[in-house]
This record gives structure tokens, sequence and C-alpha cells, in this order.
């Protein structure tokens, strides 16, 4: 199984998981938040494609987003989870951190 990662985002940009899990039987998924099965709605697709891929999307990211994510594989055989964070960072933020940079330079 090819685990998820880390996704770090931006207010209102998208934040992807993909993964690849492959067994027999054609192993089921689940996608949880902070230990909540996620469930597909306007914003979060839940896919997985012939190949393997598995893949969370969820678009226009808010602070309500954050979190821990686990994806949960399963088959009669067993099964096997992984983990990731997703991080948000307000683009405000981020524009004053570089504003305070870009003063730094000029004064030094």
């Amino acid at each position: 199984m090819k685990r998820i990662g880390d996704c770090e985002v931006y207010e209102g940009m998208t934040a992807k998981f993909t993964a690849c899990a492959t067994g027999f039987p054609e192993p089921d998924f689940e996608f949880y938040r902070n230990g909540t099965l996620l469930f597909p709605s306007e914003r979060i697709k839940i896919a997985k494609e012939a190949n393997g891929l598995i893949r969370l999307t969820i678009k226009h990211v808010h602070e309500g987003d954050v979190g821990r994510y686990k994806l949960r594989v399963y088959n009669p055989h067993g099964d096997a989870t992984c983990e990731a964070d997703l991080c948000y960072d307000c683009k405000y933020i981020l524009s004053y951190f570089l504003l305070l940079i870009f003063f730094f330079i000029l004064c030094y």
C-alpha cells in the first residue's frame, strides 16, 4: 500500500490525499477526519480508480478541514491504515510574514 502523506494548503485551495492499494478480493476503503467517517459531498470527493489509486479531494479548504486524516483499506483477509495531517495557512498570515521578511531585508 502506498500511504497518504501530509498536505499543507492555503485558504480556498484544494487538498488532495492519494494512496494506492491492491489485493484480492479488491479492497474497500474509508477516509476519516479526526476519527469521523467522511462521506462525499459538493466539496469532498472520494474515488478509487481501476489501477488501485485511491484519492480524497477537498475543494475550497477552510480552517474547519484541518486535522488528522486516516485511510482504512480492508478486505476479508485483513486491513491496513495510514494517517496524515492537513495543515492550513491563512493567506493573510502568509502575506504578513512575507511583508515582515521584506521589511527585514530592507532594514539590513
